[in-house]
């Protein structure tokens, strides 16, 4: 026995040796292929990084154009709304089509340093670029100026005014906000990164690399190797003090490249680790292999000779045999064999007959034609019937009408397979029809005739319940989609995890559009501090709905007037958010419009009307008109400061014939 362990030891321990050799190479490749996947996961970071902060300039862009509103307060606002929103910008200024900075924030970044406010940025390229396209600008990494000294990339979007004119809007990149991706890959022992922009200049560097920012890195060695090996790890010797092994991704749609490399001497060391340890193991395996042989010799090979025997015995006649249980078998060969004496025990067939009776599945053995020889009786309690009652009978008589013709093509699936599984239905005495899941199995023994063994579970209330639900979720999307109204379920931080269909039909997107994006991007940004108030005291009071009014911009660049009704479901363990509901106020709002400008054109015009009213004393000799002051004035002057008449004098036919009668009966000219 020991000879034979040793003739398969030595062996393994040769080749175990020389596999170490290929170790270091695997390990090497491992190495440039575990860098390569970190320089790609940074790229990608970067990307998303620059996108959108891309996007959050060219947003803040549209929205100044879009309102049409270009003093500086409401320019300033958008500013500092975007920065609060988009972290990675450190710095953002509004410029006229002259290069003259009229908007900043924040305006001082420090004490000592000055307002920007009226510096000139004409000769940046960014600004140049904006002014020539509509499209958002991404620079190189350059030195700032005007609010200080910092390394910065610039990322530029023109604004389009109403009378033609042009505005740019700059946001500049915090370039040390790169540095948490050094944090995210610290898993990696010893692993630097570099990230390079298009002009090439260094934009970031780890600081074990020691490299300073904005170096021109056209001419290093690691720019020229990154080119010869575009998308794929490789090595460089690093300053002439070590080789590393380096992954290079480029940065998608940028012209950016990310560089993440490691020393060569790391690998090494686990290599030569490796080298140690399968010397160690070999030795030790050779050692524990020529104790185990002893061991297996005297106390396993021959209770397990005696085990294979009475378990070929029982397997061919189906007759226990005890096992003897050797003085000095090991505790697995002992515990095996006690197994083995409960098993063929167990086995027997009372016991075997007794577990079937008392199951509470559906068991039962029927012929190839259908006739059942057994049915256990829990399946004929089931069914309505006694265990006598029910043998003998055909299995399709207890099937349904409308599933008996099945029956034929179930019987040659069960000929044709050893095992067969499926649904049935059969139908109970009291005439109940019961949905069951089955499994079959075909014994044929040699010798016998076969027959099936099935067993099968009853799912008739699982089905009942799963239809009811299915019911119940048809009747809620109804019930969302006919709604005039948009339900929606939102995040604490605002971001939409639900909103109904009848979001496009209100604001023009579908709820595919909008699902994970921000609620508060498409609000009116007057009103937006007011839905931020309604959703706090939503945090702090989750009993008592609030109500809000805002403006939801639409697709076609309108704003809707929305009424909405907030509830908080955090606690919810199905909803676990903030559910909204929706309704379009907009032509509530027209009403009211109309209605106060009615009202307020009936004022105007009653405002002109003067009436007179109750007593007025007159006198009967002078005919003058005693006013609420007591003063008697004539009755012209009386009229004319309390009406809009204009009194003017003539005569009467009456007095014209008593004081002019001469005139009076003067022949009227034709």
């Amino acid at each position: 026995m020991i000879s034979y362990v040793l003739l398969i030891a030595i062996p393994l321990i040769i080749l175990s040796l020389f596999h170490a050799r290929t170790f270091a190479q695997k390990q090497r490749a491992f190495a440039a292929n575990r860098l390569q996947e970190a320089a790609l996961g940074i790229a990608g970071s970067v990307h998303d990084h620059l996108q959108a902060h891309i996007a959050a300039v060219a947003t803040a862009a549209r929205l100044v154009e879009d309102g049409k509103r270009y003093d500086p307060a409401t320019l300033t606002n958008v500013l500092k709304e975007t920065r609060s929103q988009y972290g990675g910008l450190i710095t953002m200024l509004v410029a006229d089509d002259s290069g003259k900075i009229i908007a900043v924030d924040p305006e001082h970044l420090s004490p000592e340093t000055p307002s920007p406010i009226g510096s000139n940025i004409r000769d940046r390229p960014y600004f140049q670029e904006a002014m020539k396209s509509s499209k958002p600008y991404l620079s190189g990494a350059f030195l700032g100026r005007g609010f200080g000294n910092d390394p910065i990339v610039a990322i530029s979007a023109s604004i389009q005014m109403a009378n033609g004119r042009r505005l740019v809007m700059e946001g500049s990149l915090n370039l040390a906000s790169f540095r948490r991706l050094d944090e995210r890959y610290a898993a990696i022992e010893q692993s630097p990164i570099a990230i390079v922009d298009s002009t090439p200049r260094l934009v970031y560097a780890s600081p074990e690399l020691n490299e300073p920012v904005l170096q021109d890195m056209a001419k290093t060695r690691l720019w020229a190797a990154g080119k010869a090996h575009t998308g794929q790890p490789f090595e460089f010797d690093y300053h002439g003090t070590s080789t590393m092994v380096v992954g290079h991704a480029p940065v998608e749609g940028v012209g950016w490249h990310v560089y993440v490399g490691q020393p060569l001497a790391v690998t090494q060391v686990d290599t030569d680790n490796y080298y140690r340890l399968t010397a160690a193991l070999a030795l030790l395996a050779l050692f524990i292999a020529i104790l185990t042989a002893r061991w297996i010799s005297n106390a396993v090979i021959g209770p397990m000779e005696q085990l294979v025997h009475a378990v070929n015995t029982f397997s061919a006649a189906g007759t226990p045999v005890k096992v003897a249980l050797p003085k000095f078998a090991s505790k697995e060969v002992s515990t095996l064999i006690r197994e083995f004496g409960e098993m063929t025990a167990w086995l027997t067939e009372e016991r075997y007959r007794g577990l079937i009776d008392s199951s509470a599945a559906f068991i039962c053995t029927h012929k190839l034609d259908g006739t059942l020889l057994y049915v256990n009786p829990a399946a004929a309690t089931a069914l309505g019937f006694t265990v006598e009652e029910i043998k003998g009978r055909n299995l399709g008589e207890l099937m349904p009408s409308e599933a008996l013709a099945r029956f034929p093509e179930y019987l040659q699936r069960v000929k044709a397979a050893d095992t067969y599984a499926g649904t049935l239905r059969l139908v109970t005495k009291a005439g109940e029809t019961r949905v069951l899941t089955f499994s079959n199995v075909l014994v044929n023994d040699p010798g016998k005739e076969p027959f099936v063994l099935g067993i099968g579970v009853d799912i008739t209330e699982v089905r009942r319940a799963s239809e009811v639900l299915k019911n119940q979720e048809q009747y809620l999307r109804l019930l969302l989609e006919g709604s005039s109204d948009v339900v929606c379920i939102m995040e604490t931080d605002g971001r939409l995890r639900y909103i109904s269909p009848t979001a496009k039909k209100m604001f023009g997107y579908t709820p595919e559009e909008k699902v994970g994006e921000n609620a508060f991007v498409d609000i009116h940004p007057e009103d937006v501090d007011r839905v931020q108030a309604t959703l706090s005291k939503l945090m702090q009071d989750v009993e008592t709905p609030q109500r809000v009014q805002y403006r939801v911009r639409h697709t076609n660049g309108s704003w809707v007037d929305v009424e909405a009704v907030g509830a908080n479901r955090l606690a919810d363990p199905v909803m676990k958010g903030i559910v909204g509901n929706i309704r379009d106020n907009t032509e509530r709002k027209r009403a009211e419009l109309e209605r106060e400008r009615l009202i307020a054109e009936l004022q105007d015009a009653l405002g002109k009307v003067k009436t007179l009213s109750g007593l007025l004393p007159i006198c009967a000799w002078c005919r003058k008109i005693r006013d609420d002051e007591g003063k008697w004035n004539s009755l012209e002057a009386y009229i004319t400061q309390r009406t809009e008449a204009k009194p003017t004098h003539g005569l009467c036919p009456e007095c014209a014939q008593k004081h002019f009668p001469a005139e009076s009966q003067r022949p009227t000219e034709a």
